[in-house]
């Protein structure tokens, strides 16, 4: 662009980039941290901080690339989305020998790229000689399921790990 005349002089935007004032601040970016800290979803953390979320994930993406203001509070975000999935993925240890369930429902939902194979499992039980399994008295449905339910969660877990040993081979990277 050559420029324009304002009158007196020509004006040019040689070296400025163009385009709209950004509304980040530094307390913008700390209530959209509080949220995330809080355990909500990035989306939520926008909302409360009156922020639309794709105008958020443009100043993570910018972050990431090293831009002012945005790359310190994009490295603050990632770290605080990583401790919280960090700590869900603790409770679910903890938790597993009861009931898992609910940690994994919101692993899935909140890190759906590498948690989402957790709930397609499928194991399928027969009883002795290929038939049917025989539930006495004395067995009730629920500790059956109860197994079946811890086993099935091993199996998935020992198949993610052998993907994080093997480099990452389980093909259910982020995009």
């Amino acid at each position: 662009m050559a420029g324009h005349w304002n009158g007196e002089k020509k004006v040019t935007n040689y070296g400025v980039k163009r385009g709209r004032v950004t509304i980040f601040t530094e307390e913008l970016g700390e209530r959209i941290l509080k949220g995330i800290r809080g355990g909500n979803f990035m989306e939520t953390s926008a909302a409360m901080a009156g922020v639309h979320p794709e105008t958020v994930r443009k100043w993570l993406k910018r972050g990431k690339e090293g831009e002012a203001p945005y790359a310190g509070w994009a490295e603050e975000a990632m770290v605080a989305l990583a401790k919280d999935e960090a700590g869900l993925v603790g409770a679910m240890y903890q938790h597993s020998r009861r009931d898992f369930r609910a940690t994994q429902g919101l692993l899935i939902a909140k890190y759906k790229v590498r948690w989402e194979g957790l709930r397609q499992t499928n194991v399928q039980v027969t009883g002795a000689g290929g038939g049917p399994v025989e539930i006495d008295a004395a067995t009730s449905a629920v500790r059956v399921l109860g197994k079946l339910a811890r086993f099935a969660a091993r199996e998935r877990a020992a198949e993610l790990s052998e993907g994080v040993r093997g480099g990452g081979g389980s093909g259910d990277g982020e995009k």
